[in-house]
């Protein structure tokens, strides 16, 4: 470990990645609460702390950007307050933990998200601050999780992209048995001769350029996929209004005939009566 007697570390990841779980472990209690796979706890960074081989170790907890409480947007927002923050104080990050669930096969259009907002707030200048640890691995591990990991490794779209430009990639493996221990052994590997982040993009965009947070490129990202969000939403009831109006044209052609039917009917019934008269 490089020699500092304070380094933080933001974690980062999808919400039900571990990223409370990790910090737990590193601190060695429950410090912080994890939330569900629908929903998260953290709604804003939290820090907690701990002692490790003489150097106060600040983990960051940040929001995952797929919670179904808060918006994008909102959680954005805040995280980029706390970074630069810490940046108008003097206080750089060390190192960013990006947490990944292996057992996740897939990686749809909410996981990309996470990986271009996390490639958006650092800038390619600092992915080599940047550790990627894939968790919830199986002992021995499955074969479909080893192929996962082979196409997370080598896809630009992905991690690829990252790791060439000398991000760092770590197995983590958090078993009831030494989790503990495989977790500082990744705070030792972030922190080993790193020297402090200078400046992350999102740090550098709001407080050197006094960029308004729309006009930064992670800002510019998320409004981007709220108006797209938002015109498919508008398109869906538009489509629905549509269905509903025909529906509605349907059951009044309907109703017409019936009447008729009912007149038609009527009419046989009094021309019955007549007769039987």
């Amino acid at each position: 470990m490089a020699h500092r007697d304070r380094v933080f570390i933001a974690v980062l990841g999808l919400t039900g990645s571990g990223k409370s779980t990790f910090i737990n472990r590193c601190v060695g209690s429950d410090v912080a609460r994890a939330g569900s796979d629908l929903s998260s706890i953290t709604q804003k960074p939290e820090v907690y702390t701990l002692r490790h081989r003489g150097v106060s170790i600040e983990l960051i907890d940040t929001p995952g950007f797929d919670d179904t409480n808060i918006s994008d947007v909102d959680r954005l927002q805040e995280l980029a307050l706390y970074l630069t923050s810490m940046y108008k104080q003097k206080t750089n990050l060390t190192a960013i933990i990006y947490l990944h669930d292996i057992r996740s096969e897939r990686v749809g259009g909410v996981a990309l998200k996470n990986i271009h907002i996390l490639q958006d707030l650092t800038g390619i200048d600092n992915f080599n601050a940047i550790t990627v640890a894939t968790n919830f691995w199986t002992d021995p591990p499955a074969e479909r999780s080893l192929e996962h990991e082979r196409i997370l490794k080598s896809e630009p779209k992905f991690f690829g992209a990252m790791i060439q430009a000398n991000a760092e990639y770590w197995r983590l493996q958090m078993t009831e048995s030494d989790g503990r221990s495989d977790c500082l052994a990744l705070i030792d590997q972030v922190t080993r001769h790193k020297l402090p982040v200078s400046a992350l993009s999102i740090q550098y965009e709001l407080v050197d350029l006094g960029l308004p947070f729309i006009e930064t490129q992670a800002g510019r990202r998320v409004y981007q996929e709220l108006l797209e969000s938002n015109k498919e939403s508008l398109e869906k009831i538009k489509e629905l209004e549509t269905r509903l109006n025909e529906t509605l044209h349907q059951l009044e052609a309907r109703r017409g005939s019936l009447v008729g039917d009912v007149f038609r009917w009527l009419g046989n019934v009094a021309d019955t009566v007549c007769v039987i008269m």
